[in-house]
Parts: structure tokens; C-alpha cells; sequence
């Protein structure tokens, strides 16, 4: 029996190759998806840090807010059945309450 090393090496080299190139795809898409959520998330994390930074800063009877809309969460069971005890909402400041 014959024995080839280059064939072998040649092999060898080409399977490390595949094994690389599945690395590199595996690598690429997990960039994709984290660029994809720091996209997502940086809003988010940017809106709470500015109501945090408003609810030390402004007087306690207001409740912080940006651009007039603000968040609330659901104290009682008044309104169970469309919204729950423990739901978060977003509220809108309205200034002419005469068209209600």
C-alpha cells in the first residue's frame, strides 16, 4: 500500500478551511443579531434614563414624561377585564379636553 502525504495534507488543510469558513458565517451572524439589538435597545435604554433623570429632577406631583406622554402603572382592579392590575400604560397629556 501507497502512501500519499500530499493528498493527505491537502485534505486535511481543505477540511480546516470549511471548518474556518462555518466559524466565520457563525461569527457574521452573531454580529448581525447584536448590532440588530443594540439598534433596538439603545432607544429604550437612552427613554429610561432620561425619565430617571426627570423623576429626581422635577417636583413630586408631576409625573415625568417626554413629549407629553408618560407611563403608568395599573394600582386596582377598577378597570380588570380590559386592563389588568400590575399593566403598564402610556398616558398622553391633552390640553383642550372640550372635544370629549
Amino acid at each position: 500500500m501507497k502512501y500519499n502525504s500530499t493528498e493527505t495534507t491537502i485534505e486535511a488543510v481543505s477540511d480546516k478551511n470549511s471548518k474556518t469558513d462555518k466559524k466565520n458565517s457563525s461569527n457574521k451572524a452573531f454580529t448581525i443579531l447584536g448590532i440588530i439589538a443594540c439598534i433596538i435597545l439603545a432607544p429604550i435604554l437612552i427613554l429610561n434614563i432620561i425619565l430617571i433623570i426627570q423623576g429626581f429632577t422635577v417636583d413630586s406631583n408631576s409625573i415625568p414624561n417626554i413629549g407629553g406622554t408618560f407611563p403608568l402603572i395599573v394600582k386596582s382592579g377598577s378597570m380588570s377585564g380590559t386592563v389588568e392590575t400590575g399593566d403598564l400604560m402610556f398616558a398622553h397629556t391633552v390640553e383642550d379636553t372640550s372635544s370629549f
